[in-house]
């Protein structure tokens, strides 16, 4: 079953690598969609695929110990059908 989140990430997450570190596990747990910096320094990542691959990925990115998180709300989305995961500048 195909499953997709949208995830907020808050903390010091942005200019530290972290966007290309989430693309590295989607990359190998095989998830789409996209991570991208907010305006109000928080990170936006919309991950979809099968289920069980979008939860692994969910629970490396929770397990994140090298970045300073603050909190982490993740919400269910609608799946949009990306073919790739991508990095928004």
């Amino acid at each position: 079953m195909i499953k997709a989140y949208k995830v907020r990430i808050y903390g010091d997450v942005q200019g530290v690598g972290f966007r290309a570190r989430v693309k590295h596990f989607a990359d190998l747990y095989k998830v789409h969609g996209y991570v991208r910096n907010l305006p109000d320094g928080s990170v936006e990542i919309h991950v979809e695929g099968d289920d069980q691959n979008v939860n692994i990925f969910l629970e490396v990115i929770k397990s994140l110990k090298d970045y300073e998180i603050w909190d982490i709300v993740i919400e269910n989305s609608v799946v949009k059908g990306y073919e790739d995961f991508y990095i928004v500048p």
